[in-house]
């Protein structure tokens, strides 16, 4: 009788530039949802890391880094320790958030002195922007959200409305009113919360690295009346972990 053997699934690691936050993950797993030959799909937002079981014979690693790639976000094979990224890699959207800041600002200042009157450059009541103060604006909308509308067409194209298409759709409504001043902190405030967010998780990255730094690589595991030192990353599931004073605990439970 001839039997069957099944090819075990693949799993591969990946690290994803640009996952923060739920909203990447509830996009990321619908759009490999939808990919014959996916298995399973496991995220640590912490670390920026995807990791996907795959039938290899329908899926290759390299289709799934491209469809979460053409979802705006970065997707390369895990590496330990991550590459050093180039500097504008690394700074890119920092400074295209600051470029929008500052664009911001000469802005407003422009329509300030334009005006003589800050309250009404805020209102706009009695004036219309120069060529000086809409190039500023114009410039501010751009980098700040050069990164939100390639993400807010994909949703909207995909029927998938989020948080960028709504933005897309409020700077649009600003700019067919005319009103650039409220395009352009839209554009900055959007691009600046993006910015507090990916800080807020790179330093808890860090710190998560300082803490693995300094845990121990070998474990006490106890085995009747006697215990055994084994490598930390192989304790199973359901072992008897023995920490004596003053010692780190090697793993969690």
């Amino acid at each position: 009788m001839a039997s069957s053997k099944t090819k075990p699934n693949q799993t591969v690691e990946y690290r994803v530039c640009g996952m923060d936050c739920a909203e990447e993950v509830a996009l990321i797993r619908r759009r490999l949802a939808a990919a014959p030959g996916i298995e399973d799909l496991r995220f640590d937002v912490v670390q920026g890391k995807l990791t996907a079981a795959f039938d290899p014979q329908t899926l290759t690693s390299e289709r799934i880094a491209e469809e979460v790639s053409s979802l705006g976000l970065e997707c390369r094979p895990w590496e330990e320790p991550p590459r050093e990224a180039p500097f504008l890699e690394r700074r890119g959207r920092d400074l295209l958030t600051a470029l929008s800041g500052l664009s911001l600002a000469l802005g407003f200042a422009v329509q300030v002195l334009e005006s003589g009157d800050w309250l009404a450059a805020i209102a706009h009541h009695g004036h219309s922007e120069s060529a000086l103060a809409m190039a500023c604006l114009l410039t501010a909308i751009v980098s700040g959200a050069v990164l939100v509308v390639p993400k807010g067409v994909k949703s909207l194209a995909g029927l998938r409305p989020d948080m960028n298409a709504l933005v897309l759709v409020s700077l649009i409504g600003a700019a067919w009113l005319n009103e650039w001043a409220e395009a352009a902190t839209l554009a900055f405030l959007f691009s600046f919360a993006g910015r507090l967010e990916s800080w807020s998780m790179a330093r808890a990255r860090r710190e998560l690295g300082g803490l693995m730094a300094v845990a121990p690589q070998q474990a006490s595991v106890v085995h009747g009346d006697h215990e055994h030192r084994v490598p930390a990353v192989s304790v199973a599931v359901g072992s008897l972990v023995r920490v004596r004073p003053g010692e780190h605990v090697p793993c969690d439970g």
